[in-house]
């Protein structure tokens, strides 16, 4: 996983979406949707294309 490449916990990527780390989780594991504007601030973060 990219995120774990990069060395970013779920923590890390909830606080720069300004999310709970939980609702993070749920997102990650398919159970909320992650929005478009949450895509590409992820990608950015990751330096991924979306």
């Amino acid at each position: 996983m990219k995120r774990n490449e990069k060395a970013f916990t779920q923590k890390d990527l909830a606080e720069y979406l300004n999310i709970s780390q939980s609702q993070y989780s749920r997102k990650e594991k398919g159970n909320i949707e992650i929005t478009n504007d949450e895509w590409k601030r992820i990608s950015k973060l990751l330096d991924v294309d979306i």
